[in-house]
């Protein structure tokens, strides 16, 4: 931002979010995905900056991190981590044989993963007890 306003944002700087996903991070040799994001000019907040340039800072940086979220994994509690994991293994071809279309299986799997953890997420916040119970179900003895 600072470079941009020195040159009148006239120098076209654009951030491109690029996300990097494993099919399996926890072990290695495996499929990888990138997902290149929605471009973000930085010139879209020269009002802002000239207005408040630390609340221009505060809202790319908030685009920024969105965008990254966007196009990878994101699990914010590590106590889910196993939870999906589990799911996963389990459903993750049922899923696969349930859904359509030909996309590669790598942007399939990243997509199913998303949904696994968007939907875990969402029973976290609105029903924990059905997490709690799913993960007494799934967790190995």
């Amino acid at each position: 931002l600072g470079v941009e306003a020195q040159n009148d944002f006239a120098l076209g700087t654009t951030i491109i979010p690029i996300g990097v996903n494993y099919s399996d991070p926890h072990h290695h040799y495996n499929d990888l995905l990138i997902n290149v994001g929605e471009p973000i000019k930085v010139s879209d907040y020269k009002e802002t900056f000239l207005e408040n340039e630390r609340k221009a800072a505060t809202e790319l940086t908030n685009t920024i991190k969105e965008r990254l979220e966007e196009n990878t994994i994101v699990i914010e509690d590590e106590n889910m981590d196993e939870l999906v994991e589990n799911i996963e293994k389990i459903y993750r071809s049922k899923l696969r044989e349930d859904s359509e279309g030909d996309m590669p299986s790598a942007l399939h799997n990243f997509q199913l993963s998303k949904a696994i953890v968007e939907a875990v997420t969402f029973f976290k916040k609105n029903d924990p007890d059905r997490v709690i119970h799913f993960k007494l179900k799934l967790t190995p003895t």
